[in-house]
């Protein structure tokens, strides 16, 4: 190992005695410009860790630096020195909060970045930079002024964490697909518009974050995501649902609320451990049957729907707790609601019900019971009060 060789190794070191020990050795090597050498680092310690260094970099500042993570989060940062790229042991690097702009070309030097946090700046486009980073894991874009991504984005072959949230894009770039190793994408609060068909080739993703976006469908490869866990969908504009969401052995919490949705697909009962489904605000008439098939369904949110009745197939659910069905047209309930062992809350809020089936006095399990703007008879709501001593009723 030559001279020069060896004394990068010690000065990039996290020790501070190896730091110490490289600008000894470099008083004895003439080939080494030690001076430019400490102004990158005076750089670079004044914008990534505090501007009030001015004099000259000593062994601790440098450690500083030497660190695999290093947080320069709300530094008022606009511009990166270029020797950024001189950190070799770096692995997490916090930007977020700053005015950043653009990244040095120096960042794709960077051999072991795991992850890049680059929320809340001014980054109008991807820099050209972060495609070329082989390692990067974990990519924080979130709060940006982003309209596009490029399809160098693929590129990122190792990452795992996607966070595109508040920004204004329009549209995902079309070969998403090749990211393999996507754990989750958070793209909630932008302009989508659509979704690329290859978004269905990400087979270890599992978090799909996509409410408050302008969505009116989603592709049919959406129930290619065998690993998907969880699917926000909340404020679009999607009128109907996939066959294919039926295909997703794996989900366990479907949030599309405040859409515009007029019916479900009858697939929906295939989600075998669908656990949370909330169908707020959205346009729905009726169920289907197969709602009954989800046999692990905890949580069934329908408030703010058309729904003139209900399937005797929802009193099929032995693990629903909470249904909630407040704002509907509901004039009568099937009497299989009673046939709900483990139910504890039942919002039934604003109907149009004049009666109660008799096998609501089976729910001993009920703790709060919402029946506020129906036209009741006093003397159902008097027997379901005698049956139901443990049940909060809100009338």
């Amino acid at each position: 190992m030559d001279h020069q060789h060896k004394f990068l190794q010690l000065l990039r070191s996290p020790d501070e005695t190896n730091v110490k020990l490289a600008l000894e050795m470099a008083k004895g090597l003439s080939e080494i410009n030690i001076s430019q050498i400490l102004q990158d680092y005076l750089e670079l310690y004044q914008c990534l860790v505090s501007n009030r260094l001015k004099k000259r970099v000593q062994a601790k500042h440098i450690v500083l630096l030497n660190q695999a993570e290093i947080q320069a989060s709300q530094n008022n940062i606009s511009t990166l020195p270029d020797c950024l790229g001189d950190l070799p042991h770096l692995q997490t690097l916090h930007l977020s909060q700053n005015q950043i702009t653009q990244l040095p070309p120096s960042l794709r030097n960077l051999p072991t970045l795991k992850t890049l946090y680059l929320r809340a700046n001014k980054l109008k486009a991807l820099p050209t930079e972060v495609p070329h980073l082989k390692t990067l894991q974990k990519l924080h874009l979130g709060l940006n002024l982003l309209t596009q991504l490029p399809e160098s984005l693929s590129n990122l072959t190792t990452l795992e964490y996607l966070g595109l949230q508040v920004n204004s894009l329009t549209r995902l770039p079309e070969n998403i697909g090749n990211l393999s190793n996507l754990s989750e994408i958070s793209a909630y609060n932008n302009q989508l518009v659509a979704l690329p068909e290859s978004i269905g080739s990400l087979s270890n993703l599992k978090i799909l974050r996509l409410n408050n976006n302008q969505l009116n469908q989603l592709p049919d490869s959406i129930g290619n995501l065998s690993s998907l866990q969880q699917l926000y969908l909340s404020n679009n504009s999607l009128t109907e649902l996939p066959r294919s969401i039926g295909k997703l052995p794996n989900l366990h919490s479907l949030h599309i609320e405040n859409n515009q949705l007029t019916k479900l697909p009858k697939e929906i009962g295939n989600i075998p451990i669908l656990l949370d489904l909330r169908l707020n605000n959205n346009q729905l008439a009726q169920l289907p049957s197969s709602i009954g098939n989800l046999q692990n369904l905890q949580v069934l949110y329908l408030p703010n729907n058309q729904l003139t009745e209900l399937p005797e197939s929802v009193g099929h659910l032995p693990d629903l707790k909470d249904l909630h069905l407040t704002g509907n047209r509901l004039a009568h309930l099937p009497e299989s609601l009673g046939n709900l062992p483990n139910l504890e809350t039942l919002r039934l809020r604003d109907n149009e019900l004049t009666s109660l089936p008799a096998s609501l006095m089976n729910l001993k399990n009920l703790r709060r019971l919402y029946l506020r703007g129906n036209p009741l008879p006093p003397s159902v709501i008097e027997k379901i009060k005698s049956a139901l001593p443990h049940c909060r009723i809100d009338i």
